[in-house]
């Protein structure tokens, strides 16, 4: 799949690997003795979020077309991937090409039940130009690839003795990108994908030249001008096909890349190549060797599957309130894709929870939100949203186990991990869960009494906000009153709200447009009487906004200093039994947890740093509980970013409001 950068849309490939024909190992003929190889580069640990998943080093020919490309994939440990993985050479053409982005991937079985098989693809895209072009000329269909062909369209696949899902040691892939050596373009005219068993059995696509392809859906051969010389590319090693996460048990090996000019590796990409900003858009845990800067000919890097973080560090988690009778919770995706979380007595050490559900259900740093309890027949759950964009439902029973997942509402109103907000709908009996798609519209799914999941329904325009924006919901000042809230596309709060059932008005705005990032996260406390609404606004100020009785809203007020933290930034807050009467949590600029003490008026306390928790600059989502109720003991969570606790559920915790210890593991 191709990605962009945030903000973009994702352009789905068609799935491969499905309904493969089988080929017996025994026509695979015999390899012969493989040639030393360069021995790999020291493996040092890579730069926060580098080299991992979707984005490792850029190989760049320095302005000019590589030649002679040949790269060499060799497993020194067996990769374990049940649910199959795809291993793509990503390329990226001179700057104004014709051709933008080119893809020679080779997928792996995943059907354990099956002999494990290989396959190649070639999957190349165009320019907006060119696209339009094809279209005139060539009756192409308003699709956005130029072709897209797979082995299986030429002879049967090759299959070898281990099963679907196992690539083991000993393995070797090969891909060889053809070109002309007398072309002064440095034109890459096609691809060889040799395979190669750990009994140095070999199979080989043989030459496939794109010349001798269509595009896509028409019966017209592609011409030159569809080709592009290879000025930088990248090697992934990730998920499936169309956008999946893949969670790989293990395994290891070497990624050799050899070329006839020389090659240096980057972490950006070069900005005079084609394809700015686009990227594969499947993930994995895989993590790459760090590689020298210098420009070679030859260079060798190390690939290994991690376990590590356990979650995405600083990443959304949310905080389950009623875990069984005497404990809460607090849950988040993990790198398995799981939902993975914690118990949390009110007394006593926290207890990591089981994960529930299939691995791979959701990609890891997927929001998380916590159902209210509805009754007997509606017990309090959980409640995310899926790779393939399905809100998918966990039951939480009376004894705090987790059980699930279950669809909730039809496939793919939203995109994979969006932002929720759950709220009773105050006078109706129902809970209510609202998501932004990704054309910004505002959409509420609906249950009643533990039945089958309602919706969705539109509320307000589309292309109200950002698209998968943040919401809150929650009662809305006195009565049978509910309020959503987001940052809408001009900057402004906003505010939906029903009355009882009946039908949602808005949206009302609350203030001044260009008061926010659209988008942005917003809370909601609900007082007795009134409703606060506390947001960072644009200039990392924190602000409250107040709803009286009547649910009319005056406009926010600054509670604390500007450019305190980074705009739009998460916060959480708890309610005092003394004044202040409220404590608003967020993450400054420096990384550090930072308590503001705020009164019912909006007069603030000075801010009071608590310790580190996040790498500076980075946005912190946090949660906050008050673990007794009847005095100001106040517990923060995060995922810890950075430092010792890096992807690990962290605590800071106070026995009285004043007094702070933390960061600490949440089991400690």
């Amino acid at each position: 799949m191709l990605g962009k950068g945030s903000g973009s849309p994702m352009i789905g490939r068609r799935e491969f690997l499905q309904g493969t024909s089988w080929l017996a190992l025994q026509t695979l003929s015999a390899g012969g003795a493989r040639a030393a190889d360069a021995a790999p580069q020291a493996e040092r640990a890579p730069p926060p979020d580098a080299l991992a998943s979707n984005h490792n080093y850029y190989l760049y020919g320095g302005g000019g077309p590589i030649r002679g490309l040949i790269v060499t994939l060799d497993v020194t440990e067996e990769i374990f991937a049940p649910d199959g993985f795809s291993i793509q050479l990503n390329g990226y053409g001179p700057s104004g090409a014709s051709c933008v982005w080119q893809q020679y991937i080779v997928g792996v079985s995943r059907d354990p039940a099956r002999p494990l098989t290989l396959e190649w693809m070639i999957e190349n895209w165009p320019s907006k130009e060119l696209h339009e072009k094809l279209v005139r000329t060539a009756n192409m269909k308003d699709h956005n690839d130029l072709f897209n062909v797979h082995a299986r369209a030429y002879s049967p696949l090759p299959t070898f003795a281990a099963p679907g899902g196992r690539l083991p040691a000993g393995h070797r892939i090969r891909w060889e990108l053809l070109g002309d050596a007398n072309d002064p373009d440095g034109l890459i005219i096609g691809a060889t994908f040799s395979f190669t068993d750990n009994r140095g059995r070999a199979w080989s696509s043989g030459p496939r030249k794109i010349l001798d392809f269509d595009y896509n859906h028409t019966n017209v051969r592609v011409t030159r001008e569809a080709l592009a010389a290879l000025t930088a590319f990248e090697l992934n090693i990730v998920g499936f096909t169309n956008g999946l996460y893949v969670f790989i048990e293990s395994g290891a090996g070497t990624i050799a890349y050899e070329a006839s000019t020389p090659m240096t590796p980057q972490f950006q990409q070069p900005k005079t190549v084609s394809g700015q900003g686009l990227f594969t858009a499947e993930t994995s845990n895989i993590r790459y060797g760090q590689l020298d800067a210098a420009p070679s000919k030859k260079v060798v890097q190390t690939f290994r599957a991690v376990r590590t973080p356990k979650f995405q560090p600083g990443g959304p988690l949310a905080l389950a309130p009623h875990l069984g009778p005497d404990a809460a919770g607090l849950f988040a995706i993990s790198v398995e894709g799981k939902l993975g979380g914690y118990a949390l007595p009110v007394n006593g050490r926290g207890r990591e929870l089981a994960g529930a559900g299939p691995r791979g259900v959701a990609k890891p740093g997927s929001a998380v939100a916590a159902l209210p309890p509805g009754g007997p027949k509606e017990p309090a759950g959980l409640i995310t949203v899926d790779q393939e964009g399905q809100l998918v439902a966990f039951a939480i029973d009376r004894g705090g186990g987790v059980s699930g997942p279950a669809e909730a509402g039809p496939k793919a109103i939203t995109g994979w991990g969006a932002p929720l907000a759950a709220s009773r709908q105050f006078g109706a009996g129902q809970t209510d869960l609202f998501v932004v798609d990704k054309k910004g519209q505002l959409k509420v799914i609906w249950r009643k009494d533990g039945g089958a999941w309602s919706g969705p329904a539109n509320i307000g325009p589309e292309e109200f906000t950002a698209k998968f924006a943040h919401l809150a919901a929650g009662r809305l000042g006195k009565g049978d009153r509910t309020g959503v809230f987001a940052i809408d596309k001009q900057g402004s709060l906003a505010v939906f709200r029903a009355e009882k059932d009946g039908p949602w008005m808005g949206p009302q705005t609350i203030g001044e447009a260009g008061f926010a990032p659209a988008g942005a996260p917003i809370v909601v406390f609900e007082g007795e009487e009134r409703t606060f609404v506390f947001l960072v606004d644009k200039h990392g100020q924190p602000h409250v906004a107040v709803a009286e009785s009547d649910g009319g809203f005056g406009a926010p007020k600054p509670i604390g200093p500007k450019d305190i933290a980074a705009a739009g930034a998460p916060l959480a807050v708890v309610r005092r039994t003394r004044a202040p009467q409220f404590a608003l949590f967020l993450v400054d600029r420096k990384g550090l947890l930072t308590l503001i003490a705020v009164d019912r008026d909006g007069q603030a306390d000075k801010p009071k740093p608590l310790g580190p928790i996040a790498l500076p600059g980075n946005k912190k989502s946090i949660v906050a509980a008050r673990p007794f109720g009847d005095r100001d003991a106040i517990d923060v969570y995060a995922i810890g970013d950075g430092g010792p606790h890096d992807g690990e559920a962290v605590r800071f915790r106070s026995d009285d409001g004043e007094a702070w210890r933390g960061p600490e593991l949440v089991t400690s």
